[in-house]
């Protein structure tokens, strides 16, 4: 089941593969192997803003394997041996801090990795301190895409989708801390193309703090 919705959503997104996706070989996690098929399958890493540590590169320490680190060193992600759709945990990276669950599973954790690094695939706008009301000026045009509840880069991360374009919304507050009507939010919104980047244009919508290109 995971193997087709990750490629169902990054086919809808970058286009059919040159071959057909197919979990790589080995003891890994089911959820994982897809991962890595794909990546062979549309020869590129899909991750552009952190990185997934290579199939060869695993390593167990003490039960954990980190797959998954943020770009600054700052969070790493691992999972348990022993179980085919194992429990996600994260930590600061170099610190001598236990593991964390995140209460995701780690199919549910590739598919947000998916999304969250699409974002960021090619054209981006970004907005970093939106009110409520400003955040749903923004995304009322497009739907809420079913994920569970994911906690990076900060609370109730939801993603957005309408065509071209793929949002991710966070409380820009600590994990931790709940999120209220007085929350602040940050939008990440990422483009296919140069007139899907220029619709945010239209009046009425906040200036937004980042725009590329």
């Amino acid at each position: 089941m995971h193997a087709d919705r990750l490629t169902s959503f990054l086919t809808d997104w970058y286009g059919s593969p040159p071959v057909e996706p197919t979990p790589v070989e080995g003891a890994l996690p089911l959820a994982l192997r897809s991962w890595y098929g794909c990546v062979q399958a549309w020869g590129d890493p899909l991750t552009r803003q952190n990185y997934m540590i290579a199939a060869k590169d695993l390593v167990e320490d003490d039960g954990y394997v980190v797959f998954y680190v943020e770009n600054q060193n700052v969070c790493e992600w691992a999972f348990r041996v022993g179980d085919e759709d194992p429990e996600v945990f994260d930590r600061e990276c170099r610190s001598n801090q236990p593991w964390e669950p995140i209460g995701e599973r780690l199919e549910d954790f590739l598919f947000h990795v998916a999304a969250f690094e699409t974002v960021f695939s090619q054209w981006c706008i970004n907005w970093l301190d939106l009110d409520a009301a400003q955040l749903q000026s923004i995304v009322s045009p497009m739907r809420l895409l079913a994920t569970t509840t994911w906690g990076w880069p900060g609370p109730n991360t939801s993603f957005y989708r309408q065509d071209g374009v793929l949002a991710m919304a966070a409380a820009n507050q600590p994990v931790d801390a709940p999120v209220t009507e007085d929350s602040r939010w940050l939008l990440f919104v990422g483009c296919r193309s140069q007139d899907d980047l220029d619709a945010f244009d239209r009046p009425g919508l906040p200036e937004p703090d980042y725009r590329a290109p």
